[in-house]
């Protein structure tokens, strides 16, 4: 059997679900082919909260999700708001702090458990009436004159005038699309977990640099007076897994130690997850037929916690860079790569830029040198100092400066 649509989003994460809702709302029949159901249990839940994945969503990010109307009432109050960020060396007394007021905002981002923001999206797709075909993975893609047809592993097949290719780090529409990517390998491993710690987090997201890489401490809402921080923690491949497997006394008593006990004792922790560190970044974005957002296109570190946001660009982007021709005589030519073209500028570039400033921060706090280690203090400090140099870059990391246009 043969569906016929006008676009097919292979991938139902949040950028997946937010570009076939933003899509659609042009006029676009879309279709949704995603592996997992959606009432699936988050493969990191854990027991301290309903998911051990939480997403830093940045003010533009947060902007889209209500122009989609995606529900918040489930994840907006199992997130937590945060007016601040801080950030310190720990070899030495380089300290910088980030305010909303700063730049004029109410909030700096929302950290929200990943599992319930995915869920809303799963609903809006619904009310949207998009097609989600679920537990299905795609086999194939074979160009049919000027559309695609995707073949799934169930036997069915969807074709369209254009694929979104919106399926993760391991893209199988990627690799069927013949785009090449770049791939370094970090030599490190991030572990996520919850705590629950003594002292309040005050609304604040804390990162202290390490030499073995950076631990952040993010807030999430307190659950009966318990003080609740998400916790990212960037470590050698060997180290984090000896860390991993640690007893969770052992771990609650490292982790404390390693934020310096700032928040006093760490009371509890949840079981860990471990992922290793890659920085990918696809060769192109586009290609016949194909399209590439979200981490099938970029992934980076996570230490700035702009994985999903950067995403959320790619989907503004891409709407705005489809509306002409989804309102217009061009809808057979979705799949055309030079309609795409401005789309792989605007994005490969912000993302190319992104991805190497995490790199440089990564081997910058890394080094061991004295002299690097005095001028990366003395360069916290001097940003600290020099107002329109922060609050430059804290609008940047909020996407409060991005390229994207109106909403639709």
């Amino acid at each position: 059997m043969t569906r016929n649509v006008d676009i097919v989003v292979v991938g139902a994460g949040v950028v997946g679900a937010c570009a076939a809702l933003a899509l659609s709302r042009l006029g676009a029949e879309v279709m949704v082919v995603e592996r997992r159901a959606p009432g699936a249990t988050a493969p990191t839940a854990g027991s301290l909260g309903e998911d051990l994945r939480t997403l830093a969503l940045s003010p533009a990010s947060i902007a889209l999700l209500a122009e989609l109307d995606v529900d918040e009432t489930g994840w907006a109050a199992a997130g937590c708001a945060y007016g601040a960020m801080e950030v310190w060396d720990a070899e030495g007394t380089g300290r910088l702090r980030f305010t909303a007021d700063e730049i004029g905002v109410a909030e700096l981002g929302l950290l929200v458990p990943h599992h319930p923001l995915a869920f809303a999206l799963w609903q809006a797709l619904a009310r949207e009436g998009i097609v989600c075909l679920t537990g299905a993975s795609v086999s194939g893609m074979a160009a049919r004159g000027r559309r695609t047809a995707v073949s799934l592993d169930d036997g069915s097949e969807v074709e369209a005038a254009l694929v979104v290719a919106a399926d993760g780090g391991e893209s199988r529409v990627r690799t069927l699309a013949g785009i090449e990517i770049s791939t370094e390998d970090t030599g490190q491993r991030a572990m996520a977990t919850l705590a629950v710690i003594e002292r309040p987090h005050e609304n604040t997201a804390w990162q202290r640099f390490l030499p073995t890489g950076p631990l952040a401490f993010l807030p999430l809402p307190d659950v009966d007076g318990g003080h609740r921080v998400s916790v990212v923690w960037s470590l050698d491949t060997d180290r984090a897994l000896a860390m991993e497997a640690l007893a969770d006394a052992d771990f609650a008593a490292t982790l404390g130690a390693a934020m310096e006990d700032r928040f006093g004792a760490v009371m509890a922790v949840d079981r860990r997850v471990g992922f290793p560190l890659q920085q990918r970044h696809a060769r192109t974005y586009r290609a016949q037929g194909v399209v590439l957002v979200g981490d099938a296109a970029h992934v980076l570190h996570p230490l700035a916690g702009q994985g999903v946001n950067l995403g959320l660009q790619d989907v503004r982007v891409l709407r705005d860079e489809l509306r002409r021709p989804l309102r217009g005589p061009g809808r057979a030519m979705l799949g055309d790569p030079d309609l795409l073209y401005h789309y792989e500028r605007i994005r490969r570039g912000e993302n190319a830029i992104m991805l190497r400033t995490m790199d440089g921060l990564k081997r910058l706090f890394a080094a061991e040198d004295p002299g690097v280690r005095w001028l990366r203090n003395e360069g916290l400090r001097r940003v600290g100092d020099l107002g329109m140099v922060k609050r430059t870059l804290l609008r940047q990391a909020m996407g409060l400066d991005s390229t994207a246009g109106e909403p639709a």
